[in-house]
């Protein structure tokens, strides 16, 4: 398979099972809106939205709006963006990850925190031998790398040495360490990248449904070994011919119907040619 552009999600997508990713990033099927997912994407915008309220000291009582009328605004957008999806009937479980989001310490972070990075969009290129060539904020043309796409929710300065990454999570799912998840590596990979003066980089992943949090602080030394990580696994996906099916949990959100036509084509491709 061909591989231009990867981020965090769509390696963990390769690694649950390859034909989905071979649909949805190469074939650029589209699958059904998942209303839970939406959800999250509404709880995101509201955090994001306090937390350039914060960083721009719009603080004042004319100008500040409260959380929950924020986030009535914005199931408002959302329902007019799906009008087929009961998204109004979704409030008070995203009031609740609201609610556990700035209760929580890193709510801090998003009030009154030191904030130097909002939503903060990256690109960077690897080469093939793990290189990084350059990074940006813009989508730069396609060439002989390796383009590596992502945004990180938030970014505060902790001291002169230190940076504290928050990145909120609105899934039930949690892994068991996220050290050595892409998301974490890539993360470290961009922070380092678009903030050299800092020595410390601590990423928090807050899980708004679970009430959990996981910490993961990695070390200068970690940097190399996450960009070779990084570029075996994109060398390792364009190794493959025939991508394999893993029918498990993310089955109750694929398109059956499209997966089965779609394998007999590129297994009769394969067999036959």
């Amino acid at each position: 398979m061909k591989v231009e552009r990867i981020s965090a999600s769509s390696l963990e997508l390769f690694d649950n099972c390859q034909f989905k990713y071979y649909l949805e990033r190469i074939l650029k099927h589209k699958f059904p809106e998942n209303i839970k997912g939406i959800c999250g994407n509404i709880v995101h915008k509201v955090l994001e939205i306090l937390a350039r309220y914060n960083k721009n000291r719009c603080v004042s009582r004319r100008r500040h709006k409260h959380p929950e009328d924020i986030l009535k605004i914005t199931l408002a957008h959302y329902s007019r963006k799906y009008p087929l999806l009961s998204i109004m009937d979704y409030e008070s479980f995203c009031n609740e990850m609201l609610q556990n989001a700035l209760k929580s310490g890193y709510g801090a972070s998003v009030l009154n925190g030191d904030i130097i990075g909002i939503e903060k969009v990256f690109w960077f290129a690897l080469s093939k031998n793990g290189t990084v060539l350059f990074i940006t904020d813009k989508e730069p043309p396609k060439g002989d790398y390796i383009l590596v796409n992502g945004f990180i929710d938030l970014v505060n300065k902790i001291d002169n040495d230190t940076l504290w990454i928050t990145d909120w999570k609105t899934v039930k799912t949690r892994p068991s360490r996220h050290f050595d998840k892409w998301q974490a590596r890539i993360y470290e990979i961009a922070a380092r990248l678009m903030y050299p003066e800092y020595n410390n980089i601590v990423l928090h992943f807050v899980y708004l449904q679970l009430g959990k949090i996981d910490p993961v602080l990695y070390s200068k030394s970690d940097h190399d070994n996450n960009m070779q990580t990084i570029a075996a696994k994109a060398k390792e996906i364009s190794s493959i011919k025939m991508p394999g099916r893993n029918k498990g949990w993310l089955c109750n959100f694929c398109d059956r119907k499209v997966c089965e036509s779609e394998y007999n084509v590129i297994l009769n491709q394969h067999l036959f040619g």
